[in-house]
């Protein structure tokens, strides 16, 4: 039924209804964390002091817990899981399909720069408060006991305000606020995937008889509609996996492939198709080989095949190979195609991000 409600969306409310909902969402989220952290720091007297004390007594992992990779362990490939993910949520949280979506769909230059102002706002302001609700559910619930009911930690959230608001309140506005922000961030990427269906495979001349309606617009929200289909269908056998594994993937895939798709395409004039090609595809190539082989997907409790275990590697964040890596083959593949007219191609995007142009 969520699945239905997300294809909707995407079909009939398109790029200007998902971002009305869109600003609905950020609303609500910012008020329910706020609350939340409101009620956190107050009971513990507004003292930070006290707040990180207690988090760190109650996580079980003493003053290690305040400490940066803690859940990586120790050793060198701690150090490397650790880089590996600064380094891949950093690109990746630019890079998403649903965030360049809107970016380019700016206006102008000066758009879309106040747009990432914004957003880029909003992202520490949550990311503090969420950092005070995390220390607040360590220190009121404590490890053991958070990881007893979701050794993921994904409904820590839930937990902390059941605890400090008992009335339900708190903990109904957590959901509608949950909900919504899976409802259209969802959304966002089926239409994003949509748009490339519509752009790039299914035919631009419209049909005789249908010149008078937007032939790329239809499409577009038939490739929503079919997108849509078949996302629910995946999402069916993947609903019990661990949602470490399927963010992991997401975020190694945009800030692998599409990070290096779009620094060379607005910096480097030598960028070509063969290059793109060759970054995407061996990136994601790349990114999925070592997923498979790694905990994530099997020889872990929480991993998405519990029951297995044909893991060959202990990094569980492929980004420090998978991001050089996609620069790489976007370079090679680039050098190895030259005479394709890209330099023509990078001027004009250049004159249209500087300028108040739409950006095409």
């Amino acid at each position: 039924m969520i699945g239905c409600l997300v294809v909707s969306l995407a079909v009939s409310g398109g790029v200007r209804g998902t971002g009305r909902v869109q600003l609905v969402k950020v609303v609500v989220l910012f008020a329910v964390m706020a609350g939340a952290a409101f009620l956190v720091l107050d009971r513990f007297g507004w003292n930070p002091d006290r707040l990180l004390g207690a988090a760190a007594a109650g996580s079980g992992l003493g003053d290690a817990f305040l400490g940066p990779g803690v859940q990586y362990g120790s050793g060198p490939m701690a150090v490397a899981n650790r880089f590996g993910q600064l380094v891949t949520v950093a690109l990746a949280v630019c890079c998403l399909p649903h965030v360049t979506m809107r970016v380019l769909g700016a206006p102008g230059g000066r758009a879309t720069r106040t747009a990432m102002r914004w957003a880029v706002g909003q992202l520490i302001a949550i990311s503090a408060l969420l950092l005070v609700v995390g220390l607040g559910a360590a220190a009121v619930l404590g490890g053991p006991a958070l990881s007893g009911a979701d050794p993921t930690g994904s409904i820590s959230l839930l937990l902390v305000t059941q605890a400090l608001s008992p009335g339900g309140l708190l903990v109904s506005a957590v959901f509608s606020a949950v909900f919504l922000t899976a409802l259209t961030t969802v959304a966002d990427v089926t239409l994003a995937a949509a748009a490339s269906v519509a752009r790039d495979l299914l035919p631009r001349r419209p049909r005789p008889g249908t010149e008078r309606v937007p032939h790329q617009d239809r499409h577009a929200r038939w490739a929503a509609a079919a997108v849509g289909a078949v996302t629910v269908g995946l999402s069916l056998p993947a609903a019990g996996w661990n949602l470490l594994v399927l963010s992991t993937l997401a975020m190694t895939l945009a800030a692998s492939a599409l990070a290096p798709v779009l620094v060379y395409t607005f910096l480097w004039r030598g960028f070509t198709r063969r290059g793109l090609l060759w970054s995407v595809y061996g990136a994601s190539a790349l990114t999925f080989a070592l997923l498979a082989v790694s905990p994530l997907f099997s020889g872990s409790p929480s991993a998405a095949f519990p029951g297995l275990d044909f893991h060959a590697t202990a990094l569980v964040n492929p980004g420090l190979v998978t991001i050089p890596a996609g620069f790489a083959l976007g370079w090679l593949g680039s050098v190895l195609d030259r005479g394709s007219g890209a330099a023509c191609g990078y001027a004009d995007l250049a004159a249209a991000v500087t300028s108040d142009a739409p950006v095409r």
